[in-house]
């Protein structure tokens, strides 16, 4: 669940309570200027990070800051072995401040695992694939879907499994509008859908997709989540940490890190 509060923004940030007792939230950078990219290919400028993992996955620990490099954003945070947990603080560029509770989740399977802001209800859709749904949240309706295939996706295949996906939006009454995004990662590809869904009422909602295969090339990884509520910006960012917070086996999914490449 999320609290919200006002806040003031100047040379510096203060929050007004949140739970951070008017503490002054200086926005500094760090020597080494890690760049994080978020999935929507936006930059933030890191400070206060630290890692356990520097050559490989690059796994955070402690107290971390991120300031957008194009808007007034920031958000803070802690991370376990790179999973984002506790209290973490979002202050919009509205002047609005949010912080929200996160906890690791693990499936029944044990195949995966990623930090969430969000009570939820999960069910398995099939045997790959599963569906986590919010109870009760601020943010209106937000479903999750997981699907991890030890079937890979080729390049032959992908075309289609675009066109399917779209046609299955249709199918459930949905026009739409699509953004796509392609991320490289060293030697490894993911591909990113965003889209403006409209039902029969002209209701908006956002569905938002990653997808592509995990690193170690051992499963087909598919992250997506739609939501049909307010604060936009803010499910943006929560969904970017979850997906850059996913883990498949003990491997990440995919690094956010510009200064890793």
């Amino acid at each position: 669940m999320l609290k919200i509060c006002f806040l003031s923004f100047a040379l510096a940030i203060y929050c007004i309570g949140c739970g951070l007792r008017n503490n002054k939230v200086e926005v500094e950078t760090n020597d080494a200027r890690e760049v994080y990219e978020n999935i929507f290919g936006e930059r933030y400028l890191v400070a206060n990070g630290s890692f356990l993992d520097q050559k490989k996955d690059r796994v955070e620990t402690g107290l971390w800051q991120y300031t957008s490099l194009e808007r007034t954003f920031v958000f803070f945070g802690n991370y376990t072995n790179g999973l984002p947990t506790g209290e973490w603080t979002f202050l919009l560029s509205d002047g609005v401040g949010l912080t929200s509770q996160w906890d690791v989740y693990s499936n029944k399977l044990g195949i995966f695992s990623f930090s969430v802001p969000f009570a939820l209800l999960d069910s398995t859709v099939d045997a790959t694939m599963f569906k986590l749904t919010t109870l009760n949240d601020s943010l209106g309706k937000v479903t999750i879907i997981v699907n991890v295939d030890d079937k890979l996706l080729t390049k032959e295949e992908r075309g289609k499994f675009d066109s399917e996906s779209e046609i299955g939006i249709r199918e459930q009454g949905y026009t739409f509008e699509g953004r796509k995004r392609q991320i490289k990662k060293r030697d490894n590809e993911y591909f990113f859908d965003e889209y403006l869904l409209k039902d029969s009422l002209n209701k908006p909602a956002k569905l938002y997709r990653l997808y592509g295969n995990d690193p170690q090339k051992k499963y087909f990884v598919e992250f997506t989540l739609f939501h049909a509520g307010p604060k936009v910006d803010l499910v943006k960012a929560i969904y970017s940490l979850m997906a850059t917070s996913l883990y498949i086996g003990k491997g990440r999914f995919l690094n956010p890190y510009v200064l890793s490449e």
